[in-house]
């Protein structure tokens, strides 16, 4: 690898590169956000436009140095993928479907979690949460149609506003879990029917204090053994170091003593000499 490429390379690794795209992002962002206002676009709109311009050059610009530095590992990179679709999206014609794509551009912000290490940590335990997820989410979806077809047979003519039909049901069933709209759909039910509350009650305990706590559930669990995970991970890198410097610090000392030992025998070597130049002196 040529010299230049490889301090490049060392260069977008380090703190500094980060701290700078970073920076460019939430720049980018605030400009974005501003944009969203009339009056800012009256008064300040050639700024935003321009810091807006000098942001894609930017974020062009660091593309090119990443695949130059990359190669063919750069399509094999979910990030470079994702900053790549982002810049297509911004340098998008201003006009029909490709001027609301370009509302996309904020997405860029998710790159900010690439640079916060907690961050980071919370996006893997989701990913590592999404199995369990799955499974809850099947059961939510089953008990929620369980209880839909339920209450749309029991209650279809009781109040057609909302179970008048399955999808008014399914939507009803679905404010409930929100706590939306209790009063307009349960009670003229209770006035014919004294006990339907207590269907409603263990509907809502149910879907909502159950299976969505399980959500919350899952994802802490998946927080604290991913937590676990890089705080092992950390503690093998402390003793691997703490090992190289252990093993460093031994050689220096045998090297040490294999010097000393070394010096000593030159010396007992010179004496004994110095000896026998001094008997055949005096002989």
């Amino acid at each position: 690898m040529p010299q230049e490429k490889n301090q490049l390379k060392k260069f977008m690794a380090s703190d500094l590169a980060d701290e700078l795209i970073a920076g460019v992002i939430i720049i980018n962002a605030i400009s974005l956000f501003l944009a969203t206002s009339a009056h800012m676009i009256q008064n300040y709109g050639w700024l935003l436009e321009t810091i807006d311009h000098y942001s894609l050059i930017f974020f062009s610009f660091e593309l090119l140095v990443r695949l130059y530095i990359e190669r063919m590992r750069f399509f094999r990179n979910g990030w470079c993928l994702f900053d790549t679709f982002i810049v297509l999206i911004s340098i998008a014609p201003h006009m029909g479907y490709f001027k609301t794509l370009r509302a996309l551009r904020i997405l860029r912000l998710v790159r900010l979690i690439k640079f916060f290490p907690k961050m980071r940590l919370l996006m893997l335990s989701m990913k590592d949460a999404i199995p369990g997820i799955i499974s809850v989410s099947f059961f939510l979806m089953l008990f929620f149609l369980v209880f839909s077809i339920i209450s749309f047979h029991l209650f279809r003519d009781l109040n057609e506003i909302y179970f008048g039909s399955i999808g008014r049901t399914l939507m009803s069933m679905f404010q409930l879990i929100i706590g939306e709209g209790w009063g307009d759909m349960v009670r003229p039910i209770q006035k014919v029917l004294p006990y339907s509350g207590l269907f409603f009650i263990v509907y809502v305990v149910i879907m909502k204090f159950m299976f969505l706590n399980l959500f919350f559930g899952l994802i802490i669990n998946s927080i604290q053994i991913s937590t676990a995970e890089e705080n092992k991970k950390n503690m093998e890198i402390m003793t691997t170091n703490i090992e190289a410097t252990t093993e460093l610090e031994t050689k220096i000392e045998v090297t040490l003593e294999h010097k000393v030992d070394v010096l000593l025998h030159e010396i007992q070597t010179l004496k004994l000499l110095i000896t026998e130049f001094d008997r055949s002196h005096k002989i």
